[in-house]
């Protein structure tokens, strides 16, 4: 519904009160304005622009990092409003019945104000302020926090332009948490909204404060035309981009949502362009002029283990997969390789076929993990199939396992094996990089669910010995979408496995609500009968929360109830010592307890064939590409496997997009996808994913398109000059922008 339009200066102007509040900014001069002789660049500090000195700048470089006039005018605006667009309290009132989520602008009076004691010991504290218009027609504010500094700036008798979006809160129409202008600040048109912490606002730097700060340096001091534009003038007229002075005024002055959306489109250009460049040029760079390990040959062993260990025929992806490697170690460079797919896609197979290459001719390799449960997965399954295999030489191929759990004199005895090249392939976690970990002839090092280590993880594992630069295979089972694989992987190779082995039926999923739980251990217990064995999960999502952990142990009781000592069960969780979980594990697998009671911890690697079913208990808490990997556990065999969703009755918009999304598709690439739209990259990526990138302007979801543009061209002009020597504009612009935070192009 459209508001009433009017001219926003006469409704002020009527309502006579220009001069009733006390706003408490304070105006640039004419003399501060005036150019005083000034000469700013993008680099200046931005104490010397008129209207900030020293002690604001200071404040700006530590509540928003703002040290440089660039800065300032990268500073992105909260969001824009369209000033020239005015409501009655009636509207907004119709508003928050229909829910429709528009925003609205009005002008009203504050009548009342009042401190509610909300929460179950009234702890919590909601600021309520009724508001009149010149209707006479009422309306409540509502504030959450920092209830008592906007008490006192919502002064009984004050006049205040109110944007926000109406709501119902405590069962009445409400606008919650509101943006408040003063009238004096009136604004026309479209405004840009920043914003601005509140210590800040004490120091006197108000919205009208700052765009005034804004009209100085675009008017006098630092026109949009003085402003260079690093950016090849023949990928801005290709791409139809302004220029770059055009595009900061526009940002900061919209004369129109059409010129903001512009002037975002440009910026938002220049940044994934930014990164395509470091990115693609950390590849070539690489490809130009490291010396890696070279491969002449396949070898012998790489066929004989096919032909002699195999029990399985390879799907075309793992077959092209492992081609893929052997010509990167063919080439000479060291590869940088990242291996994605989907649950039970036969990544692991991969890895293996490629590490006996390497073995082959002499070289070690190391294959890291993030848990020690998928550590020790990794070395029994290893192990088994490498059993009694001989290199060239004669000598049987040595696998061994290292994690925080090997002390003493195990421990010694094998890092000396390790040092003295006796040990072909060391399998394991975090400890692979301390620093006496010292291997002999490192060629390969694999990195598996490598979104869960940080990037300087990785970086002190592929650089454990100077004297050889080894290859670097990593490897994900969250399907990555390609718009943030561009971004975080943009330098690397990808190999991609969609392909489920021959026989991989789909997991039949099914969503129970809390009080219909049972139906689902029923059916575990009629699976257990027919000698299968199966998961039950609980969100036990930080290993410290005493609300989870009580969650897991009420959990296990009731399944003690239920199952009786007729189906023995081990419980897995990472409160546990590691022997404990290693027991637990080794009983499992062996089939002595066919039930496991789990937390996440079971999410990536666990692979028990005889597993065909798993129950995922409060799965509204755990995120898509989660519930994905939980689900993945039970799709390790020909049979049919089953997973059933237990949620509360009650559950928030995204949790039952993700439920609905587990029920109608078992592609993870196609989840991942929506994953992304839910969560964000930084979420899908996981906490532990230091050096993620935090894009300012461009969106991963949103911009794909643009993202792809940009690529191409990163790759055509690196292409004709990789070192960017005609265009030390660019180069310097890029190293402004990003500086050293980078780190990613060096690992993967």
């Amino acid at each position: 519904m459209g508001g009433t339009r009017s001219s926003s200066s006469a409704v002020v102007r009527d309502a006579g009160i220009a001069d009733n509040n006390r706003s408490g900014t304070k105006s640039v001069s004419r003399k501060e304005a005036g150019s005083g002789g000034v000469q700013l660049t993008l680099d200046s500090p931005v104490r010397y622009v008129p209207g900030i000195g020293p002690k604001l700048s200071e404040a700006l470089a530590r509540y928003l990092n703002v040290r440089t006039v660039r800065d300032l005018l990268y500073l992105v605006p909260a969001r824009y409003v369209d000033r020239s667009q005015w409501w009655t309290i009636a509207q907004v009132r119709q508003l928050a019945r229909k829910n429709t989520g528009e925003a609205v602008q009005f002008l009203a009076r504050v009548v009342q104000r009042r401190l509610i004691p909300l929460g179950k010991r009234r702890k919590q504290t909601v600021l309520e302020v009724v508001v009149e218009d010149e209707e006479g027609r009422r309306l409540s504010l509502f504030w959450l926090h920092a209830t008592m500094w906007y008490y006192k700036k919502m002064v009984v008798g004050s006049w205040w332009i109110v944007h926000g979006k109406p709501t119902y809160f405590l069962s009445r129409p409400a606008i919650l948490h509101p943006d408040l202008t003063d009238p004096k600040e009136r604004a026309e048109g479209l405004q840009t909204v920043y914003a601005l912490p509140r210590t800040l606002v004490r120091r006197g730097l108000s919205l009208r404060r700052l765009k005034q700060i804004y009209q100085t340096i675009f008017d006098r001091l630092l026109p949009p035309d003085r402003i260079p534009d690093p950016l090849p003038a023949w990928i801005r007229q290709e791409r139809n981009l302004l220029p770059l002075g055009v595009a900061l005024k526009n940002l900061h002055f919209p004369t129109s949502s059409e010129a903001f959306t512009e002037a975002m489109r440009r910026l938002k250009y220049d940044e994934l362009f930014s990164l395509q460049i470091v990115l693609v040029q950390e590849k070539l760079l690489r490809q130009r002029t490291q010396k890696g390990i070279a491969i002449p040959h396949s070898g012998n062993l790489i066929h004989r283990f096919y032909r002699e260990r195999l029990s399985f025929a390879l799907t075309d992806d793992q077959k092209k997969a492992v081609h893929e490697i052997y010509q990167d170690f063919r080439r000479g460079v060291p590869m940088r390789r990242l291996l994605q797919g989907d649950v039970g896609s036969g990544k692991t197979v991969v890895a293996l076929l490629s590490a006996l290459l390497m073995v082959d001719h002499g070289y070690q390799v190391c294959l890291m993990a993030p848990t020690e449960v998928l550590a020790y997965q990794h070395w029994q399954k290893w192990r088994a199939w490498l059993h009694g295999l001989r290199t060239s030489d004669g000598s049987a191929i040595q696998v061994h396992l290292l994690t925080g759990s090997v002390r003493g004199t195990r421990r010694r005895q094998l890092l000396q094996m390790l040092k003295d090249g006796n040990i072909h392939i060391l399998i394991g976690t975090h400890a692979l990089i301390e620093d006496p970990v010292q291997f002999a002839r490192l060629g390969y090092v694999i990195i598996d669910e490598q979104h869960r280590f940080g990037v300087l993880q990785r970086a002190r594992l592929v650089f454990k010995n100077e004297a050889l630069t080894p290859h670097v295979l990593v490897m994900s089972a969250t399907p990555i979408p390609r718009t943030l694989a561009l971004t975080i992987y943009g330098d690397l190779d990808v190999s991609v496995l969609k392909t489920l082995p021959p026989g991989r039926k789909p997991v039949k999923t099914f969503h129970l609500y809390e009080s219909h739980r049972e139906e689902a251990y029923r059916f575990i217990r009629q699976e257990l009968n027919r000698g299968r064995q199966a998961y039950i999960v609980f969100p036990l999502i930080e290993e410290s929360e005493t609300m989870d952990y009580a969650n897991l142990e009420e959990g296990i009781r009731r399944i003690e109830a239920f199952f009786g000592k007729d189906y023995p069960f081990v419980v897995l969780h990472g409160r546990m010592k590691p022997e404990e979980k290693q027991e637990a594990m080794d009983a499992f697998t062996s089939g002595k307890a066919p039930l496991m009671v789990a937390t996440n911890v079971i999410e990536v690697g666990v692979d028990v064939p005889r597993a065909t079913t798993i129950v995922i208990e409060s799965a509204e808490r755990f995120g898509l590409a989660q519930l994905h990997q939980l689900r993945g556990r039970v799709c390790r065999s020909s049979d049919q496997p089953y997973c059933f969703l237990v949620t509360a009755r009650r559950l928030s918009a995204d949790a039952l997009k993700r439920i609905q999304a587990m029920l109608t598709t078992t592609d993870g690439f196609e989840l991942a996808e929506l994953d992304l739209q839910l969560r964000g990259p930084g979420e899908l990526l996981g906490v532990q994913q230091s050096g993620m990138i935090n894009l300012r302007f461009a969106s991963l979801v949103h911009d794909q398109q643009l993202l792809q543009d940009a690529r191409k061209d990163a790759i055509r002009l690196l292409q004709e000059d990789y070192l960017l020597r005609r265009y030390p504009a660019l180069r310097k612009a890029i190293r402004d922008v990003w500086g050293d935070r980078l780190p990613l192009g060096k690992v993967g």
